[in-house]
């Protein structure tokens, strides 16, 4: 599951003074800073498991039933189900006003990942990124084209995202870090 322990790890970073420190909104806010093991441990699982739910139960809500109404609720669910689980885990938890930057999130996701894996998402990230141009260029319905236009802009930001983290895999494989 290297994937979604990238995802779960990105949020993580150890501070100047080696204690681990969680961003549960990423580079946006502010990070807590996790001064209990078993506080980690309880945080890393619920993210495990929030993760899995919102890039497995939506999508396959959308393909399988095709009520956006029945996708909002989940995804308002699944997001309140973040807010409530974090701020009650982190709630005794010191803010820290270090923070966390893109490139410490982007190596934390590809150091979880192989190179493999990273090249298989650049990969098909650069397919979707193809199927949008053609969706886009066809002649059809404004909303097909619109529909193109978004896949490209969602999966080329992937796609560039991948080639970033192989970038900085490459750099860190150079320098012998793991």
């Amino acid at each position: 599951m290297g994937y979604f322990d990238g995802l779960v790890n990105s949020g993580f970073k150890k501070d100047g003074s080696g204690r681990t420190v969680y961003y549960p909104w990423g580079i946006f806010g502010q990070g807590r800073v996790l001064e209990n093991a078993g506080t980690e441990r309880t945080l890393r699982a619920f993210l495990l498991k929030y993760y899995i739910a919102v890039i497995v139960l939506v999508p396959a809500l959308v393909v399988f039933t095709g009520a956006g109404y029945l996708v909002a609720v989940l995804a308002a669910v699944l997001f309140a189900w973040f807010v409530f689980t974090t701020r009650t885990l982190l709630s005794q938890c010191p803010v820290t006003e270090e923070r966390l930057t893109a490139k410490e999130t982007c190596a934390a996701m590809g150091a979880a990942n192989n190179e493999a894996v990273l090249w298989l998402l650049l990969l098909t990230s650069c397919a979707f990124v193809a199927f949008g141009a053609w969706l886009a260029l066809r002649p059809g319905p404004a909303t097909a084209k619109l529909a193109g236009a978004l896949c490209i802009l969602f999966f080329g930001a992937g796609a560039g995202l991948m080639g970033y983290m192989l970038k900085l895999k490459s750099g860190e494989q150079g320098t012998g870090k793991k």
